[in-house]
């Protein structure tokens, strides 16, 4: 019984934490180009 629960434990708590992650890192990507944009042309009217 101790095998079998130490595989078990392993891969549920892989493939949860995986797509979880990728999801935000996109959200900081398209953050970051968006506030870039912004303060170019900004400086450019004053």
């Amino acid at each position: 019984p101790k095998p079998e629960t130490k595989p078990e434990t392993k891969p549920e708590t892989k493939p949860e934490t995986k797509p979880e992650t990728k999801p935000k890192p996109e959200g900081g990507k398209r953050k970051m180009p968006t506030k870039r944009k912004v303060p170019r042309p900004v400086r450019k009217t004053q």
